[in-house]
């Protein structure tokens, strides 16, 4: 339980960042550069390590390995290039025009 609630965390952190990016086309091939390669590398891994695996033993590696290079390459590639959303600029209004001129008094000589 402790190690999901760090992991949400550290998802929730990562992020943050990201208000003003679109999902785009990148975390999706993010998400599936890092699942195959967190999933056969968890997989090989798991049997180069394990003297004698069994096959859940490296079904449940690779699984665990797809799931988290999913999330990683996700966000990692959502972070590197998926376009970020242009702010429109408010439309400033003109400013008020000058107040006209005083009148000129009458009878008096410049």
């Amino acid at each position: 339980m402790r190690m999901l609630t760090t992991v949400l965390v550290l998802v929730a952190l990562s992020t943050a960042g990201c208000a003003n990016r679109r999902w785009g086309p990148c975390a999706l091939a993010g998400g599936l550069i890092g699942g195959a390669i967190g999933g056969v590398g968890a997989g090989v891994g798991v049997n180069e390590l394990e003297p004698d695996p069994t096959h859940e033993e490296i079904f449940g590696g690779a699984g665990a390995g797809l799931a988290t290079g999913m999330l990683i390459g996700t966000l990692l590639g959502h972070a590197i290039c998926d376009p970020e959303e242009e702010e429109i600029p408010m439309a400033v209004p003109p400013p008020p025009p000058p107040p006209p001129p005083p009148p000129a008094k009458k009878g008096t000589m410049p």
